[in-house]
This record gives structure tokens, C-alpha cells and sequence, in this order.
């Protein structure tokens, strides 16, 4: 049997960035919808008051690239465990399939719901959001798990070089674009839809995170000690990326006033600038993350591995928990010690709930239906 071990440290760090998540959702509800801006190409940029406020921010910026990275590769083991087992590459390909497909269909009639408890949003709207691209992804990526390596890393390359191509300059934010691409491509919004996670431009995450996984089967643990380097140069492409400023690495003009600005980056779609921060910082978590896995410490990470084991219950379940409690709590003018106190309750409530579904979970065969949720 030449499967390849559960390694903890990426439940631990799935966890961590759920419950970052889960930080800029429950205030969302929260504040009763709170700001319409967000990090978009066009429009107008958010601008935070405080360090302290920003960087609250950016700790939820990390977690639809972290996750993205982290589900291809576990796409890879997943993949390569089920094959020891006696999988074929159809079976597994097909249960890719109708698990990315589970994802679109729980977008549409599950979580877009849960986003109008309390305060309708623009009903005439379809939301597309992160489960509609991970979902898409989970797909396109069972299609592409035997690609060879060389060509798989050239697919990624050109994702990430050709979206800012893809993608308008910021003077043309109010133009007419059409559905498609803004479904496929470009987020914005119609008249028809509401568009925050357009699939193509993560292409690029997406296939880093399944390279990774093949370095992780070919090498073992020993792969972790690259994220190092990777995580510093990554780092070191952003800052080059702000100091040049222009659109191709930013998307957007983001003017530096305040020092913590520089930090400032466009999320959707996900700029270059974006990719090498979220994912250097996200590398280097990882690394520790592993070096925890097996310390003394380790106990002290147990609810993250609970949140990572479970994640795609923990996500829905968020929604609809935080969503109830903002009817009760929530306030326009919440302030910021009362969305913690939110949030952290919320965690409270969660981690048990989830530790349940994970161990039924676990419980069930590989053939189970459960093992998809």
C-alpha cells in the first residue's frame, strides 16, 4: 500500500482560514449588510481608517486562494490514495465531477438564501460566489489530474500572465459587459447577476495547489520545507508589484496614503499583487503549521483540524448560524467588540457541531454520499 498520510497541518491551516472567514461574514450580518464596496478592478476601492482594521481584513483576504491551493492538493492525495485503493482514473474523475457539481448546486440553492435572512439583498440577482467557483474548479481540475506536470505548470503560468489581459482597465468599470463574461472572466455586476467569483482568473491558485500535491507524493513532508522560499519570494514579487504600481500587477490605481495602504490589493478578480501576498503568507503559516503537527502545541490546534475536516459543513452552516443571530444582534452601527462577541459565540456553537458531522462522517464508507459534504 503506497498511500500517502493524512497530514494534519492542512486541516489546520483550512481551519484557521475558515474561522478568518467566517470573522468577514459574521460582520457582515452583523452590521446588516454593512458596506457594498469591496476589493473589485473597477469602482470604488475600500479604504480602511486603521491599521488595526486593515489588517483584521486581510487575515479574510487569505481564504479563497488558501482554500483553493489546499483543495487541489488534496484533490492530488485524495486521488493518489483512491488509485492504491483500486480506483480507476474514470471513477475518480466522475466523483470529482459530481462533487464540483454539488458545489454549483449549493451556490445557487443553498447559500445565496442564507445571504437574504434578515435584509433581502438585489433579489433580481444571482449571486455567483465562492462555492460556484470551487465548484467549476473541482470539475475542470478532475479533468486535468493526469496532465503531465510540465504542462500542467504551463497552464497555471498562462492563467495568471493573461488575466490582467482579460481583464478591463479600471475607466471602464461602467461599461456594458455582457453575462458570459462576467460569469466566466470579469465580476461585476448586470442586471441579471452579481458576479464576485468569475472561475478563470483562480486558474492560476488552482493549479499551483495541484503541482504542490504532486510534490507532496513524490517527496512526502519534506515538500513543506519549500514553502519557505516560495512563501519569500512570493512576498518579494508583491512588493515589487506595488512599487511599480500599473495595472497588469494591481488591476486597479490603488494610491498609497497611509502607510498600511500598501497592502492594499484587488481580490476580484485576484490581481497578481493579490495571489503573491494571500499565497506567500499562506505558504509560510503552512510551514509552521507543520513544524506544530507534531510538538507539544499541537493539542491546541485541535478546533482548526475540526473546522478543516469539516469544511464544506462549517460553510453552510456559518451562514445560516451568523445569519440568524445578525436578526438579533445585528445594528448598522455595530461596533467592532460587538462583532467579535458575535463571531467568537458563533465559533463557540460551531466547533462541537462540526466535530459531530466529522466524525459521522468519517464513519462511512469511501463509497458514501457523505463523503462529498
Amino acid at each position: 500500500n503506497n498511500a500517502v498520510p493524512r497530514f494534519r497541518n492542512i486541516d489546520y491551516m483550512r481551519g484557521l482560514v475558515m474561522a478568518f472567514m467566517a470573522w468577514d461574514h459574521s460582520n457582515f450580518f452583523f452590521s446588516k449588510g454593512g458596506s457594498t464596496v469591496s476589493e473589485m478592478w473597477g469602482g470604488e476601492f475600500p479604504k480602511f481608517d486603521s491599521a488595526g482594521i486593515f489588517f483584521l481584513r486581510l487575515l479574510t483576504l487569505l481564504c479563497a486562494p488558501t482554500f483553493l491551493f489546499l483543495m487541489t492538493t488534496s484533490m492530488i492525495l485524495f486521488s493518489h490514495n483512491r488509485r492504491s485503493a483500486g480506483w480507476s482514473k474514470a471513477k475518480i474523475t466522475r466523483y470529482f465531477a459530481i462533487r464540483g457539481a454539488i458545489l454549483v448546486l449549493l451556490q445557487f440553492f443553498v447559500e445565496n438564501p442564507a445571504w437574504n435572512i434578515g435584509f433581502p439583498l438585489a433579489l433580481s440577482q444571482v449571486y455567483f460566489g465562492v462555492l460556484y467557483m470551487l465548484g467549476l474548479m473541482m470539475i475542470f481540475c478532475s479533468l486535468i489530474l493526469e496532465l503531465p506536470s510540465m504542462y500542467l505548470a504551463i497552464m497555471t503560468t498562462a492563467a495568471v500572465l493573461i488575466t490582467p489581459w482579460v481583464v478591463p482597465t479600471p475607466d471602464l468599470w461602467n461599461s456594458n459587459i455582457s453575462i458570459l463574461p462576467r460569469i466566466l472572466a470579469i465580476p461585476g455586476q448586470t442586471p441579471q447577476v452579481n458576479v464576485l467569483f468569475a472561475p478563470f482568473p483562480w486558474l492560476g491558485v488552482a493549479g499551483l495547489g495541484l503541482l504542490f500535491g504532486r510534490l507532496l507524493i513524490r517527496v512526502g513532508g519534506k515538500a513543506f520545507s519549500l514553502l519557505l522560499p516560495f512563501g519569500a519570494a512570493a512576498l518579494g514579487l508583491f512588493v515589487c508589484l506595488r512599487v511599480l504600481g500599473g495595472h497588469y500587477g494591481s488591476l486597479n490605481l490603488i494610491p498609497i496614503h497611509e502607510w498600511w495602504s500598501f497592502f492594499y490589493t484587488v481580490k476580484y478578480p485576484p490581481s497578481i499583487a493579490y495571489i503573491s501576498l494571500t499565497l506567500g503568507l499562506s505558504s509560510l503559516m503552512l510551514y509552521c503549521f507543520y513544524r506544530l503537527e507534531h510538538s507539544r502545541f499541537a493539542r491546541w490546534l485541535t478546533p482548526f483540524e475540526i473546522l478543516g475536516g469539516s469544511a464544506l459543513f462549517f460553510y453552510v452552516a456559518h451562514l445560516f448560524l451568523y445569519a440568524f443571530m445578525g436578526i438579533f444582534m445585528g445594528q448598522k452601527d455595530a461596533t467592532l467588540l460587538r462583532e467579535a462577541v458575535g463571531w467568537f459565540l458563533g465559533l463557540i456553537i460551531l466547533i462541537p457541531m462540526c466535530n459531530k458531522y466529522r466524525q459521522f462522517k468519517y464513519l462511512k464508507p469511501a463509497e458514501s454520499v457523505w463523503k462529498m459534504f
